[in-house]
């Protein structure tokens, strides 16, 4: 518990984003203010630090099984 994990957005202006994860390795990471006119944005996992583990990007996985978990595509609703 405890680990930051950060990554990237593919949107002009996305910026980084973080999140800390909880008793399960899991976090929720939130992105506001992403204009409708938008087909898609993709989120990228860019590393994680803390715990007493060592980051193995290979090891991302999405329990939605619908990405990588390392590189996340996010569509418009």
């Amino acid at each position: 518990m405890g680990v930051t994990v950060t990554g990237d957005w593919s949107i002009a202006g996305g910026g980084a984003s973080f999140c800390i994860t909880d008793v399960n390795g899991q976090c929720i990471i939130n992105k506001s203010g992403i204009r409708n006119t938008i087909n898609s944005i993709t989120f990228t996992v860019t590393g994680a630090s803390g715990g007493t583990f060592i980051y193995q990007s290979s090891s991302n996985h999405d329990p939605e099984t619908d990405s990588n978990g390392t590189v996340i595509v996010i569509a418009s609703p």
